[in-house]
C-alpha cells in the first residue's frame, strides 16, 4: 500500500516549491519613449501587463537641460539621466516639469523624487537610440 508513498510526497515537495499554480502575478513590461517638449527632450515610461512592482530609491538636487537638450538630473557633481511618467510635459516658459496628475515640480529649484536607479541594460531600449545617454538613470515614479 505504501509503494506510491515517496512519489506523491516528492510530488508536494516539487510542488511546494515551484509553485504549482500561476498564482504569481506576471512582471510588467516597460515601454520608454523620448518626446519633445517646448523644445526639450524627455523621457518618459508606460506600465503595462502585470505586476510593476515598487522601487523605494530617492533622488534630491536638481533638474537640467543637458547640452543635447535633454532633461536630466544633477546632485552635486553627478548627473544622470531622468524617465518620467508618460505624460509629463514641460511649461512653456520651462520653469515647471509638470507631471501627468498635473502636479508641478519647479525645473529650477531642487526637487526630491521617489523612484529607481537603472543602467542603460536595465532599460527598454527608447526610439531616438541617440539621445539622452547617461551611464545611469532615475525612474520617477513619485514626488516626496
Amino acid at each position: 500500500m505504501m509503494r506510491f508513498g515517496l512519489g506523491f510526497i516528492a510530488l508536494i515537495v516539487v510542488c511546494s516549491l515551484t509553485a504549482c499554480t500561476s498564482s504569481a502575478a506576471a512582471p510588467a513590461q516597460m515601454k520608454i519613449t523620448s518626446v519633445q517638449s517646448h523644445d526639450v527632450q524627455l523621457l518618459t515610461y508606460e506600465i503595462f501587463g502585470g505586476d510593476a512592482g515598487v522601487a523605494e530609491a530617492a533622488f534630491e538636487g536638481n533638474f537640467i537641460v543637458d547640452d543635447s537638450a535633454c532633461l536630466a538630473l544633477v546632485s552635486g557633481d553627478q548627473q544622470i539621466g531622468v524617465v518620467l511618467p508618460k505624460g509629463t510635459t514641460i511649461a512653456e516658459d520651462k520653469s515647471l516639469v509638470v507631471l501627468p496628475d498635473a502636479s508641478p515640480l519647479s525645473a529650477e529649484g531642487q526637487v526630491r523624487l521617489g523612484g529607481g536607479y537603472y543602467s542603460p541594460e536595465q532599460l527598454p531600449a527608447w526610439e531616438s537610440e541617440g539621445s539622452c545617454k547617461y551611464d545611469e538613470y532615475f525612474v520617477v515614479s513619485s514626488t516626496a
